[in-house]
């Protein structure tokens, strides 16, 4: 058998269930894709960086923890996306503020300030902003997390 490393063996033009079961051993051999929430059932981009990391990946991103959530969900596996929508959740009551000010922003100003938006970008472990500046003006994270509640709920 080849090294647990190395998949060129695996590579096809067309692929058949019993190719991917040896795939998705390989993959367990090597615990490369093995998804673990890093706190409050959410998912760091890079779960091992450390908390003070200059990249920024020990953070946490909505849309990302969306997509990996939804992945679960897809699988069957409800138990990891509940935690994270959980998550999310706990953050978007602290951003409650946010929300409220810009949709109560009769002249549309404060739109422009993405900074004042509501965040996208977080801290796992306390769920708090994080202070540098941010492009935060988006608007598809923020609808995909109110898309994946429904999803959920129904």
């Amino acid at each position: 058998m080849p090294e647990a490393g190395s998949f060129a063996h695996l590579i096809r033009e067309n692929y058949t269930p019993e190719l991917v079961s040896k795939i998705s051993e390989q993959l367990a051999l090597k615990g490369s894709h093995k998804i673990r929430a890093i706190a409050h059932g959410l998912y760091a981009a890079s779960g091992n960086q450390s908390p003070d990391s200059v990249t920024g990946y020990q953070n946490v991103w909505v849309r990302d923890n969306i997509m990996v959530a939804n992945s679960f969900r897809e699988r069957g596996i409800l138990a990891p996306a509940i935690a994270c929508m959980n998550g999310l959740t706990k953050f978007f009551e602290k951003q409650k503020p946010r929300f409220r000010e810009i949709i109560d922003d009769p002249v549309g100003v404060l739109k422009e300030d993405a900074n004042r938006r509501p965040h996208i970008r977080f801290t796992a472990q306390s769920l708090w902003e994080l202070p540098e500046k941010w492009a935060h003006a988006q608007n598809d994270a923020l609808g995909q997390a109110l898309w994946f509640r429904f999803l959920l709920v129904s």
